[in-house]
């Protein structure tokens, strides 16, 4: 039995040597990573998510891509390490995607609502806002709206207008949105919408006639979709008794109006 054992560990050795070369090529071919490198892309335009998930899309095996998104005093990068066709297939989808800021057109109606019934249908409603009237009826407590001023507002990034209603009266609105998400699914966010009294509007005066202050009457935030209209929100008018000033706002489904 002893002069078995050296023969036995020389065995042992020569298989532990014939093993280790097939196990390293095992484990080099089980990495999903072996033939990757990485790089960072500056991202200009793009909502940071939008560019995360738009990087990981152009990976066909999520294991073979890693993407992770910066945002530094520097800018918003991408950190991606990925084969070189991920690569090229990412820089093609940044240079289509992350371009100059596309131009989005808002129409804003602003309409005076009334606890009361109209004497005749509200013809000159549009269907985008006769649907989102509808869909609030339960809530909004006015039973017919007047539209007073319509205003196209194209923008990348910011807009004003200027909005006209009874008696002189003049509103400033001002938009400021983003794009978010998904692109395909075309996911907006007005991150800051404003209304507020003009300050040379002949219709600031108080009740006893002295000139007053102008007063800013809304101040919002909200998520919508390309084509969708939402009603912004509501704003008691002076001395009209119960009726409202009414902001709905459409983004545009077309790129011009």
């Amino acid at each position: 039995m002893l002069k078995l054992r050296p023969h036995l560990a020389a065995l042992l050795l020569l298989a532990g040597a014939a093993a280790g070369p097939a196990l390293a090529a095992q484990d080099q071919s089980a990495n999903p990573l072996r033939d990757s490198y990485d790089n960072v892309y500056r991202i200009l335009h793009l909502d940071l998510h939008a560019a995360e998930l738009l990087a990981w899309k152009q990976c066909p095996e999520r294991e073979r891509c890693r993407v992770t998104a910066t945002l530094s005093d520097t800018g918003k990068a991408l950190a991606v390490r990925a084969d070189a066709a991920t690569h090229a297939r990412l820089v093609e989808a940044l240079a289509r995607e992350d371009a100059a800021p596309r131009t989005q057109v808002f129409q804003l109606h602003l309409f005076e609502g009334s606890p009361t019934a109209a004497a005749a249908p509200a013809a000159e409603l549009p269907p985008g806002a006769r649907k989102a009237f509808e869909d609030l009826r339960g809530f909004l407590p006015y039973k017919s709206y007047r539209l007073l001023d319509t205003a196209w507002l194209p923008t990348t990034s910011t807009v004003s207008a200027r909005l006209i209603g009874d008696g002189g009266a003049s509103y400033e609105a001002e938009l400021r949105f983003r794009r978010v998400g998904d692109l395909e699914a075309q996911q907006l966010f007005v991150d800051g919408f404003r209304l507020r009294e003009e300050s040379d509007s002949p219709a600031l005066k108080s009740a006893g006639g002295e000139r007053r202050a102008p007063r800013q009457l809304l101040n919002t935030s909200f998520a919508l979709a390309i084509g969708e209209t939402i009603v912004v929100g509501t704003s008691r008018v002076d001395g009209a008794g119960d009726k409202a000033l009414v902001v709905l706002l459409t983004a545009v489904a077309e790129a011009t109006p």
